[in-house]
């Protein structure tokens, strides 16, 4: 049997059998009564608490074989346990450790990145009869080799060369678990007389498979330079984001300009939020499941950070969270809620500057999308909605209601885009429908549309319309002969041409066309 699912005792097995001052005792505390062999009945079973083990693997992540030899610390837990090293196969295990105590795991090897666990626990439903031990996996955790090295050139804004530059640089990953990269680790180097620096012992991100190039990025930080040793910095600092492909591929020097002292202003120098870097109307599109990235350009006072998301509409603020990068500048921020596939979110943010007189403030927002799934269909969908609850569809304050199943626009268009629809009512009362604008006849020739305007909503906190949305402008039903209750359902087409939006074919953000029609059958609702 497995280590990981040993049997504990349970506490008290039945209402019937009632916990007391003459329980057995259980000195070594394996669950079963001191003196018995072979118990066989409940009477012997002696009461404890639920317990559990910690257990996991290490892999060199350049390899992908076990890793042996590597150092594994447990930390707290309410026992004492000796740092174990990993052997041939590369696993670890730890306990009996008591339900509900915090623990963490740190793992480490020489050449290798470090890792570590915080905030674990056994789960205390352990325990119940028949007791089950609680069990924490970990892994299988993959460290990478810190062989990994980054060649920086550091110049100023004449092209002179910059010696005695320190350079911290920043990794995105430093382990991978079940193939997901977490954590970050840095390495520092100085420039030399040349303005070169090369900065080793960053993990080897050239070892992972291609897929892993979205995590392989860097954040190189130079600090403020004093030339003539004055104590008085001759050049400003900065910081440089360096995505994965140009680390992973790296032939020449990152070549870091330096300007003079007096351009400090904290900013965003680079984010997948694109909006905040202005400039760009271009839509944002973030991959399902990663997170926002903001790079500043200079260290922020991460207890000022506010951070703000919310839905395309703005009626609904998502609860996210946010890590700040050792060096104070790189903010990564994760919603605790997945994020739905080609839906707009609007994120803001407000930070203060750390160390800066006079304080500096960045307050921005932008909307983004997470990017969709190419195999969903873009549908138009609609209902006639008996606004006036008179329980006709039709007298005078209901409305026709149309919505795409997901944003479709043009980067800022306003409106976002225009279709043309019809509906199968009776419009101007001749008992005939299709002889009026915006009829839907049973066959034969359409008359002319009613061209419905899209209505973006501004979510409120900040963010700029993006020129997609979801949602039109209602379309107000007036009918010469309401529809009664037990009309059923409307028919209706729509069309996406160029002619009603300037030219331009509608689209997705990630550039799936709009459906050029599309027909569908709307419900009647009150409300």
């Amino acid at each position: 049997m497995s280590s990981l699912l040993r049997p504990i005792a349970a506490a008290c097995l039945l209402a019937a059998v009632a916990c007391s001052s003459d329980d057995p005792a259980d000195a070594n505390n394996d669950g079963i009564a001191d003196g018995v062999l072979d118990p066989n009945n409940v009477t012997v079973v002696a009461p404890t608490r639920p317990q559990g083990y910690v257990a996991g693997e290490v892999w060199d992540a350049a390899t992908n074989r076990p890793l042996s030899e590597a150092t594994v610390r447990l930390i707290g837990g309410g026992i004492d346990a000796e740092p174990v090293a990993t052997p041939a196969e590369g696993a670890f295990e730890f306990g009996p450790i008591a339900a509900g105590a915090a623990f963490s795991i740190v793992i480490e090897k020489d050449g290798y990145t470090r890792a570590s666990f915080t905030g674990l626990a056994i789960d205390d439903s352990a325990g119940n009869f028949p007791t089950i031990n609680g069990a924490v996996y970990i892994g299988p955790v993959a460290l990478l080799p810190t062989t990994g090295s980054f060649d920086v050139l550091v110049v100023s804004r004449e092209g002179a060369p910059v010696p005695g530059a320190m350079i911290t640089a920043e990794s995105n990953l430093s382990h991978l678990v079940a193939d997901s990269a977490r954590g970050a680790a840095h390495a520092t180097a100085m420039t030399d007389m040349d303005g070169r620096a090369s900065i080793a012992g960053l993990p080897d991100v050239r070892a992972l498979p291609p897929r892993h190039r979205g995590s392989s990025g860097l954040s190189i930080h130079v600090a403020p330079v004093d030339l003539d040793g004055d104590d008085v910095p001759d050049l400003d600092g900065t910081t440089v984001l360096v995505g994965g492909d140009a680390v992973r591929d790296q032939a020449l020097p990152e070549l870091i300009v330096l300007d003079a002292p007096g351009d400090g202003n904290l900013r965003i120098i680079a984010s997948n939020v694109t909006g905040f870097l202005g400039g760009s109307t271009a839509p944002a599109i973030i991959a399902d499941g990663a997170p926002a990235r903001v790079v500043f350009s200079a260290p922020i006072d991460r207890e000022s950070l506010l951070v703000e998301l919310r839905n395309e509409m703005g009626t609904s603020s998502l609860t996210t969270s946010f890590v700040v990068s050792a060096l104070g500048n790189v903010v990564t921020i994760t919603s605790a809620d997945p994020l739905s596939r080609g839906q707009e979110y609007n994120l803001a943010l407000r930070v203060q500057s750390l160390d800066s007189n006079p304080l500096q403030i960045v307050d921005v927002a932008a909307p983004f999308f997470v990017e969709d799934n190419r195999q969903d269909p873009i549908e138009v969908l609609a209902t006639f909605n008996d606004g006036n609850l008179d329980g006709q569809w039709g007298s005078g304050q209901d409305d026709f209601v149309v919505v795409v199943s997901a944003p479709v626009g043009a980067a800022g268009a306003n409106p976002a885009f225009r279709l043309e629809l019809w509906v199968a009512l009776d419009l101007n009362g001749t008992s005939t429908v299709g002889d009026a604008p915006g009829e839907l006849p049973a066959r034969g020739a359409l008359p002319a549309p009613i061209v419905v305007e899209a209505s973006e909503p501004l979510p409120g906190n900040g963010a700029a319309r993006s020129g997609y949305t979801r949602f039109l402008a209602p379309v107000r039903i007036n009918l010469p002969v309401p529809i009664g209750q037990n009309a059923g359902s409307v028919d209706y087409e729509v069309r996406f041409t160029p002619e009603r939006n300037g030219g331009r074919f509608i689209t997705t953000p990630g550039g799936r066309a709009a459906p050029a029609r599309d027909t569908g059958t709307a419900a009647l609702t009150s409300g």
